[in-house]
């Protein structure tokens, strides 16, 4: 009597991948039927980020982000003294987002809150720079997060637009943005 053929299911996971990997490389062997394909298009094409990049420390993020113009007064006032910073410490940044405070009810003392993307790549063990280059600029450390950076976190005191603002700075390493918020001086931001 003759045992029935079982087909092991590792062999026909295998099959299926050498299948699958004859039909991929043949079809991406880079000749072209279309005989129009060697033609040059009379469009330009669009700039890309890496047609953009200057050196390898620049952040492909900054060249695709759109900026933006602050719109709430606050975000102008904290702009114009944020910016030269980032700027100074990064090469140039955009402000690329903000969120009104309607969008925080669950943070009652949030009064802003608003995202840049820098030119130059960071890393969040970095924090000391950026947090040196705030304080030659005359921001203030808050108790906040503590009077020292700490895993990209920052806090500072800072008059603008006639207002005194606490502010949180957040280095976001995986975006490479930096995040600032501004609350209300609150029971966070006493010894």
């Amino acid at each position: 009597m003759q045992r029935p053929t079982i087909i092991n299911p590792r062999q026909n996971y295998c099959g299926t991948l050498i299948l699958l990997f004859i039909i991929v490389c043949t079809g991406c062997s880079g000749k072209s039927d279309d005989k129009h394909a060697s033609e040059p298009t009379k469009q330009s094409a669009p700039r890309t980020a890496s047609s953009q990049i200057q050196d390898i420390s620049d952040n492909p993020g900054f060249y695709t982000a759109t900026a933006i113009k602050p719109t709430r007064a606050d975000v102008k006032a904290l702009d114009a003294v944020i910016m030269p910073v980032l700027k100074k410490v990064y090469g140039d940044a955009k402000l690329v987002s903000e969120t009104p405070p309607s969008d925080w009810s669950w943070q009652e003392d949030l009064l802003e809150g608003f995202t840049y993307v820098v030119k130059r790549w960071f890393a969040i063990t970095e924090d000391d720079e950026l947090h040196a280059a705030f304080l030659q600029a005359g921001f203030n450390p808050s108790p906040r997060l503590g009077r020292k950076p700490s895993g990209g976190g920052m806090s500072f005191f800072k008059n603008a637009g006639g207002k005194t603002h606490t502010l949180v700075i957040k280095m976001e390493g995986r975006s490479q943005t930096i995040v600032v918020t501004s609350y209300k001086i609150g029971k966070y931001d006493h010894l």
